[in-house]
């Protein structure tokens, strides 16, 4: 008869996961520092924001997290060929990292919005690529809804949109300065 040890597993791998986290993290942080994003936080009026940025002069992509993950970890892949041809901004949405409101809580969809507005109104950015993933890309279809001259172009995946029929897509689509051509929406069929 062997002896067993499952407790001595179950100890290792308890007392890990805290070492396993911070070793993950750690590895994240050193990603995002070889593409030049510094991590930076802020705060507007309403609130204290939460982002990434690599500071160049190259065209402006914002990079919208989705529900779960933080920004750092969502976008980590897409981070070493990006980072050729933009200015990445990966903003944390609010209750993530340490992006708050200042105030009250909110945490409606609109608050998201704004507090994403309030980060690109801080550092001077009038149009960008936006790109979102799941609540992401909520967010930001709700954003190219609300501030359709701002967007150059929006990517969306896997988002759960609110809008509901043809005309709030076309909506999109049209107000656009270049959306038109750019977003995946508008070349599908949509139901009436």
């Amino acid at each position: 008869m062997r002896p067993s040890f499952p407790w001595l597993f179950s100890l290792l791998i308890l007392s890990s996961s805290c070492s396993t986290y911070r070793l993950i993290n750690h590895h994240v942080q050193s990603k995002f520092s070889k593409a030049g994003l510094h991590q930076k936080v802020i705060k507007t009026g309403a609130y204290q924001i939460d982002y990434w940025d690599n500071e160049t002069d190259k065209p402006v992509i914002v990079l919208v997290h989705g529900f779960g993950a933080t920004a750092s970890f969502q976008w980590l892949r897409q981070l070493s060929a990006l980072k050729k041809g933009y200015r990445m901004i990966v903003p944390n949405l609010l209750y993530f990292g340490e992006s708050r409101p200042l105030a009250e809580n909110t945490f409606d969809l609109q608050s998201q919005v704004e507090h994403i507005n309030a980060l690109l109104d801080t550092l001077n950015i009038d149009q960008f690529i936006l790109c979102g993933v799941s609540y992401g890309g909520l967010v930001s279809g709700e954003i190219a809804r609300q501030s359709p001259e701002r967007i150059e172009k929006l990517v969306l995946f896997d988002a759960p949109l609110k809008f509901y029929g043809k005309t709030d897509i076309q909506f999109v689509c049209q107000n656009s300065r270049s959306i038109k051509s750019n977003i995946s929406l508008c070349h599908l069929t949509i139901g009436e």
